[in-house]
């Protein structure tokens, strides 16, 4: 298999984990894919410029935006 194809298929992997919303251990069973394999290639595409896809989450603290306030400080 072309080094292309592998990484094409890992990015279907990773995009169809981070679509599920499941945890890593559990999509990876249900999928027969190694853990460790997933992390390894999520870690190698986001490096590259080409490929991100924004896990879906529903922890709000991750949802959060940074705010900034400008306030005056008073003694």
């Amino acid at each position: 298999m072309a080094r292309e194809d592998i990484q094409k298929k890992w990015e279907e992997r990773i995009a169809a984990f981070r679509s599920s919303g499941e945890k890593a251990s559990r999509w990876c069973k249900a999928n027969q894919v190694d853990r460790r394999g997933l992390y390894t290639w999520m870690k190698r595409l986001s490096a590259s410029s080409n490929f991100y896809t924004p896990r879906k989450s529903g922890n709000s603290k991750q949802n959060m935006k940074n705010i900034v306030l400008d306030l005056p400080l008073t003694y």
